[in-house]
């Protein structure tokens, strides 16, 4: 009898420990799969009655409730949730009507943002008899990935929170972009049209707490040819801001002190466009230590024709068809002026032409500093090109690519080119250099070699007593 009686207390301890009730999740919620959450979103855990739904009207008549008298708890375990969100149960119909319809009896608590744990609540013994659903809802945007929810006793609840531990748990990035007024793409990027310069599209936070993080991002989705300023203000009223500079794709924001308070966050744009931002968000430091150059940098980057500005009175540039026509002797050309810009990610600075019958100079200037030992006043990288030319490549100095000044292309008067792309690259992605070799000039090394050689505009060796126009170490010149 003592055996038996064992064995039967036994049964009964095991039917207790496995007695909670795990909910059937809908499909998109499930397995370990993200649920992603838009602001104030509501969505449905379980749907736990049958018959009728609650009326518009606040009555019940039809409506079968599920009974979880025999629970203590309802439960969820979950990973990674990423924005502070009510979990709750709502029971029986109050037979009123509010704003948002029917009135229920309900219980909830709260999932902190940026956890992972078990969080769970007491039933209420009143109405656990009638349970009508259980539900998640966002107090923001963010997402979710639940392992299970369940009607569970209070020893089952205990022991998953003694087991699971709710721990603090943060994404590398938290994306922002859709808190931004913009018009909305397909591919999940937001374009701005502005009508006028510096417009203010702004993203509105309140009073975010973005400590975790260390700094902000845009990226474009393609560079433009005018500078996009990125705002943080916060709510102390202080600014800081970074420009994604005309050509470039994407600026990285240290964040002040005040991070833990930020307010709102604006694009602008320095004169009237249009441009498509493809991501906003915030960033731990090990994140952009990590991905800097994948973020700001392609393995090229071009520099818009739109801002090659010709030399007054010297040349005239079109940047629809892009051809440049030199009018100014003995020199003339127009250039990309950068100001100070730091081009380190990249080897090549790279000119492409259509097939060109004179020759020329391409270069690239850095900036001038004042008088120090480490000077590099008029420092400058130079390719000469002769008839033929289709790529030019200037190899930057790796002491000074960090502040580029200007890059241009000069040639004699009359000489006229018709540019097809100019941009920056990594060794990888930088084009084999074709400058030119029908006039026997194919490098700046060779025309040094050829120190006073002279061709006619055939291509053909000329002397001193040749009257008419020559080509002598890559320029043009008339000889009488």
């Amino acid at each position: 009898m003592k055996k038996l009686f064992t064995f039967i207390a036994m049964a009964l301890m095991a039917v207790g420990a496995n007695a909670k009730e795990v909910l059937t999740l809908p499909e998109d919620m499930g397995a370990g799969k993200t649920t992603e959450f838009g602001n104030w979103a509501w969505r449905d855990v379980a749907n736990l009655f049958s018959g009728a739904e609650i009326a518009a009207d606040a009555t019940d008549a039809g409506v079968v409730y599920y009974d979880a008298s025999a629970y203590d708890y309802l439960v969820i375990k979950y990973k990674q949730c990423s924005v502070k969100t009510t979990f709750g149960v709502q029971y029986e119909s109050k037979g009123t009507v509010g704003q948002w319809g029917p009135e229920l009896y309900q219980s909830t608590t709260e999932l902190t943002a940026n956890t992972s744990g078990v969080v769970g609540f007491q039933l209420d013994a009143t109405h656990k008899s009638k349970v009508y659903k259980v539900f998640l809802q966002s107090q923001g945007e963010g997402s979710i990935i639940i392992e299970e929810v369940y009607f569970g006793s209070t020893a089952e609840y205990e022991a998953d929170v003694a087991a699971n531990p709710t721990e603090a748990w943060y994404p590398d990035t938290s994306d922002f972009l859709s808190k931004f007024n913009g018009t909305k793409n397909d591919d999940g990027t937001m374009t701005f049209v502005n009508a006028s310069a510096w417009n203010w599209n702004g993203a509105w936070f309140g009073d975010y707490d973005a400590s975790y993080y260390s700094y902000a991002v845009v990226e474009l989705a393609k560079p433009v040819d005018f500078t996009v300023q990125f705002v943080i203000q916060h709510v102390s009223g202080d600014d800081v801001s970074i420009q994604v500079q005309p050509g470039q794709k994407a600026a990285i924001l240290e964040l002040s002190e005040n991070k833990n308070h930020i307010k709102q966050s604006a694009l602008q744009n320095a004169q009237v466009g249009e441009f498509t931002v493809k991501a906003v968000y915030f960033a731990t430091a090990a994140y952009i230590q990590e991905n800097k150059d994948n973020i700001l940098y392609d393995n090229t980057q071009e520099i818009a024709l739109s801002g090659l500005n010709p030399w007054e009175g010297r040349a005239t540039f079109d940047a629809t068809t892009g051809v440049l026509s030199i009018t100014g002797d003995p020199d003339g050309g127009a250039g990309w002026w950068q100001g100070s810009a730091d081009f380190s990610h990249f080897d090549n600075f790279v000119v492409e032409l259509e097939s060109t019958t004179v020759g020329g100079e391409v270069v690239v200037q850095y900036v001038a500093e004042v008088a120090e030992a480490s000077r590099r006043a008029n420092a400058s990288s130079k390719v000469e090109f002769g008839v033929g030319a289709t790529i030019i490549v200037i190899a930057l100095d790796a002491a000074n690519k960090n502040a580029v000044q200007q890059m241009w292309i000069q040639g004699n008067k009359d000489a006229s080119y018709t540019i097809k792309k100019a941009y920056f690259a990594v060794a990888s992605a930088t084009p084999e250099a074709n400058i030119g070799t029908s006039t026997g000039i194919s490098t700046i090394d060779a025309a040094k070699q050829q120190n006073g050689v002279r061709y006619n505009l055939a291509g053909q060796k000329v002397d001193e007593s040749y009257k008419g126009v020559v080509i002598m170490n890559g320029r043009k010149m008339v000889q009488k």
